[in-house]
C-alpha cells in the first residue's frame, strides 16, 4: 500500500537504512494496522524535511494537550483546558519532576507505584513509605502519617465506584497534601470509551486542585 511505500522510501538511504530491516509490519487487527501505517507515511516526509528535531515546549505542544482535553470533554463531560494537562515522556518523568519541584518531606506511595522510579533516583531528602492498593487502607495511614505526597493506583472496581477514592480526596484535601492518582490501567483513547463513575464525579464536582490525575497511555496500541 501507499503509505507502506513511502515508509520504505523514506528509510532507503542513508543513516536510517539500517532501520528499513527492523520494522514490524506484521498486524493481527486489520484497523490498527491502517492507522500506524497512515501515522508513519505522514510523519516519514516531515522527518525528511527537517535538518533537525524541533524542541516544544517543556509543558507538551498546545495543540496535543488541547486535542486531549477536548476528548475528555467530548466523551467524559470533563471541563478542563490545555494549561491544566502537561504532556511528560513518562509517569516516572513525572514523579521525578515532581519531587524535583516541590521539596516534600514526606511521600506515601502504593507499593506498585515505586517501581516507577529507581531507586538511586529518590531524592535523599525525603522519606518513603510503602503504601496499600486498598485506597480504605491507604486513608487510615494517611491519618496516621500526614504525609506531604500521596500517590495511588486505583482497581476497576474504584473506577466503577469511586466512594472509597474520594474519601482520599476529602482527607488529603483536609491534610493539605498532594494527591496523585494513576489511571493508566483503565483508559485508553479510543472512539468507545467505557463510562465510569470516577470520571462522573470529576464531571459534576471537578477536580480539586490537590489532585493530580496521572495517565500512561499504556493500552493504546496506535
Amino acid at each position: 500500500p501507499s503509505p507502506t511505500q513511502k515508509l520504505y522510501n523514506y528509510l532507503g538511504a542513508g543513516p536510517l537504512s539500517k532501520a528499513r530491516d527492523t520494522i514490524d509490519l506484521n498486524f493481527e487487527n486489520i484497523n490498527i494496522a491502517e492507522e500506524k501505517l497512515s501515522f508513519l507515511s505522514q510523519l516519514a516526509p516531515a522527518l525528511q524535511d527537517m535538518g533537525t528535531l524541533p524542541y516544544g515546549p517543556t509543558i507538551g505542544l498546545s495543540k496535543l494537550r488541547r486535542e486531549i482535553c477536548q476528548y475528555f470533554g467530548a466523551y467524559f463531560s470533563l471541563n478542563l483546558n490545555e494549561d491544566q494537562c502537561t504532556i511528560l515522556p513518562s509517569r516516572m518523568s513525572l514523579l521525578e519532576n515532581f519531587f524535583e519541584t516541590y521539596h516534600f518531606k514526606s511521600a506515601l506511595i502504593e507499593t506498585s507505584m515505586l517501581d516507577l522510579i529507581p531507586e538511586n533516583c529518590w531524592p535523599k531528602n525525603i522519606e518513603v513509605c510503602k503504601g496499600p492498593q486498598s485506597p480504605k487502607l491507604m486513608n487510615s495511614l494517611i491519618a496516621q502519617l500526614i504525609p506531604d505526597l500521596v500517590v495511588c493506583k486505583i482497581t476497576n472496581r474504584e473506577m466503577q465506584n469511586s466512594f472509597h477514592i474520594w474519601e482520599l480526596i476529602d482527607k488529603t484535601k483536609e491534610l493539605n497534601t498532594f494527591l496523585v492518582i494513576d489511571i493508566s490501567e483503565h483508559f485508553e483513547i479510543t472512539g468507545k470509551p467505557r463510562p465510569n463513575d470516577l470520571f462522573s464525579r470529576f464531571a459534576t464536582q471537578g477536580i480539586p486542585s490537590h489532585v493530580i490525575l496521572m495517565c500512561g497511555l499504556i493500552n493504546n496500541q496506535i
